[in-house]
């Protein structure tokens, strides 16, 4: 039976019945900790019940309602009553736990209690004044939002949990892919293997990036898309000297090449006779005169597709060769001059290159 299914199980308990029980970010994240087929016991202890009317069978995604009825001294209803609900839902591996309020009290006295549970946000926002903020700690991530039901302003935490990778799993360097936040990173591998720091594109464009085992032969930048909130995964550079803030300082060494290797075969330290064949086909690589010098042309021409990810060498001396001195050349006629050109920095991306 799917766990889906579950709820439609009679709990004990009649449409009507009033619950006076608050909820709060704690409950969420436990909730998020239950497995989903006993999701419901776990609400029926916090005053929740079924809303079959509420099942969205194309997303699975099912529906717990909540009454706080508050009366008055006529023992009628009150206009303080709140109304809470809770979407839960799992779709490509992750789960999601939308949890609703009429209260602004809950909403604003949540967000404080996240924050005092070291989940990270941008705290270049009010934890007490904005609506939409981002909470972040190792593989759960909290939106808050705030949207209007008919004539009630609603108060929304919505919970996302992704499931860690298997260790085992994690052997090539594309499958670093699947770390899409600073935070996912250090509850997979440990504050301890992770650093920030900020990543030179230019002298003058300086992006925030994390690190993972830095200064070691397992090095690995991410760059982030989402500059704030360092999530959404814009490139995994793996290089053996990394143009970083921190990385500039090092004066230690590393202990042999980088040992990340890509899923074809591509590693650091890799010459380009070798590169050669690998591919079992000549490619071709941006000269001097080219904004991408010294990068391999994105396409595919032989066993490699070179859109997956951006290859970029090395040649000490190569700057005074004639041969550079163009916008593409051959890779076929690098080999042919013995040249000491080799791949210096792979650059990973969610896509591929167009």
């Amino acid at each position: 039976m799917k766990w889906w299914l579950l709820i439609f199980i009679p709990l004990g308990f009649a449409p009507g019945v009033a619950f006076g029980q608050s909820f709060s970010p704690d409950d969420l994240v436990a909730l998020s900790s239950c497995n989903l087929k006993y999701a419901d016991q776990f609400l029926k202890k916090k005053g929740f019940m079924p809303d079959p009317g509420q099942v969205d069978y194309r997303t699975m995604t099912v529906s717990y309602i909540q009454n706080e009825i508050k009366t008055n001294e006529e023992n009628s209803r009150d206009d303080s009553t709140v109304t809470r609900s809770i979407d839960i839902c799992n779709k490509d591996g992750i789960k999601c736990f939308t949890w609703r309020t009429t209260s602004e009290e809950e909403f604003i006295s949540g967000k404080a209690q996240l924050a005092a549970k070291g989940f990270v946000y941008d705290h270049d926002v009010s934890l007490y004044q904005d609506t939409s903020l981002l909470f972040q700690k190792g593989n759960i991530t909290v939106e808050t939002m705030r949207e209007v039901t008919g004539s009630d302003m609603v108060y929304c935490f919505i919970l996302k949990k992704k499931e860690y990778p298997d260790p085992k799993s994690i052997r090539y360097a594309d499958d670093l892919l699947h770390f899409n936040s600073n935070e996912y990173l250090v509850g997979f591998f440990g504050a301890g293997n992770i650093r920030q720091d900020l990543y030179y594109f230019s002298e003058n464009d300086l992006r925030k990036c994390t690190v993972l085992f830095p200064n070691s032969n397992r090095q690995a930048v991410f760059v982030w898309e989402d500059q704030k909130n360092l999530r959404n995964l814009s490139c995994i550079i793996i290089s053996d000297i990394l143009p970083t803030v921190d990385g500039k300082h090092y004066e230690g060494a590393l202990l042999g090449n980088n040992q990340w290797v890509l899923k074809n075969g591509i590693y650091c330290g890799m010459s380009v006779k070798e590169l050669l064949k690998l591919n079992a086909a000549d490619f071709e690589i941006f000269g001097k005169r080219s904004e991408f010098a010294n990068m391999i042309k994105p396409e595919k021409n032989g066993n490699i597709d070179f859109r997956e990810s951006g290859i970029t060498f090395n040649c000490p001396g190569c700057d005074y060769n004639n041969l550079f001195d163009t916008s593409l050349i051959k890779a076929k006629d690098i080999a042919g001059e013995n040249l000491p050109v080799t791949v210096a920095y792979i650059n990973i991306f969610p896509e591929k290159l167009k």
